[in-house]
């Protein structure tokens, strides 16, 4: 009988995720967010379709032409982006509460962010660090550029099409949606699993390499790098996506407002003197803020 209760009394260890297993589980949240996009864009393509097939009266042939130039248009394009963005900001948020923060609160573990976020040296270093950032990711994107012309050309034609067909839609789709979605699957879900196996450094990688992975051209593939490192370090640190959020924002509202006022023959010093001197000042509150301070455990998910 002694023997019996000290099995039913022996408590169940929960089984600690792989690297191996971690990886796949990471690049499945990058393949569903896609996923999501590009079926929500199918179905946001029905009604140009059946436009294009009121137009073409029965003839298949200019069916397809019209059909064609309906969607190849800079406002279809633009609503498609809109919606889906939209779409998939809304699943990943349900994901990462439900699967995350939903379990932290009942398990009593849950911690708000705001309370971090009093830390002013800390929002300081991520949001200068983030332009330092920005800068440096001009410099790979002009480098890359260089150095891969086609690739160049092609992600500024899908860039100008998705989303300069309404400037309104596409100004929500980059600040708003993109941001949400993006650091909600990336630095969320993903920094989330892979925290349980992984340092900060391997976190900060993984997060990064998916990060350009998810962008599905060379050349932002590589300059979203350093952002993905950056933004990797900040929502572990600080155990919640809010932080990222705010990064992703500014960046992209400095990439679609600011950036169109630098005179493309001086961006390269430019861009050098931003870096270094804003990466300076973000290492100088970085050395201030909470950041800076060796934790044994990771701060509360937010």
């Amino acid at each position: 009988m002694d023997n019996q209760n000290m099995v039913n009394q022996t408590p169940v260890v929960e089984n600690k995720p792989t690297k191996g297993g971690t990886i796949l589980f990471c690049i499945w949240v990058i393949a569903a967010v896609i996923l999501i996009q590009v079926g929500v864009s199918i179905i946001a393509a029905i009604p140009a379709a059946f436009k294009a097939f009121q137009a073409a009266g029965g003839d298949m042939t200019l069916y397809q032409q019209e059909y064609t130039r309906i969607a190849t248009e800079g406002p279809f394009l633009t609503i498609a982006q809109f919606v889906a963005s939209m779409v998939a900001a809304i699943v990943m948020v349900i994901w990462y509460y439900r699967g995350y923060v939903k379990k932290d609160k009942e398990a009593g573990k849950y911690e708000p962010v705001l309370p971090k976020l009093k830390d002013v040296n800390g929002v300081l270093f991520f949001v200068i660090g983030t332009v330092a950032v920005w800068a440096l990711a001009c410099l790979l994107q002009i480098a890359a550029a260089t150095l891969f012309p086609g690739q160049a050309e092609m992600m500024n034609n899908a860039l100008n099409l998705s989303l300069g067909g309404n400037v309104v839609l596409g100004l929500i789709s980059a600040v708003i949606f993109a941001p949400v979605c993006e650091e909600v699957a990336v630095r969320g879900i993903i920094v989330q699993r892979s925290k349980k196996v992984f340092t900060i450094v391997g976190v900060a990688i993984i997060s990064a390499v998916l990060f350009g992975v998810f962008h599905m051209n060379l050349i932002q593939g590589i300059y979203v790098l350093p952002m993905g490192l950056l933004w990797g370090y900040v929502a572990y640190k600080y155990n919640s996506v809010i932080p990222t959020i705010i990064c992703h924002l500014v960046n992209n509202l400095i990439g679609m407002t600011i950036a169109s006022y630098i005179n493309p023959d001086e961006s390269v010093v430019i861009y050098v003197v931003m870096f270094v001197v804003l990466a300076a000042i973000a290492a100088f509150f970085w050395t201030r803020s909470n950041l800076s301070k060796k934790t044994e455990q990771p701060l509360e998910e937010a």
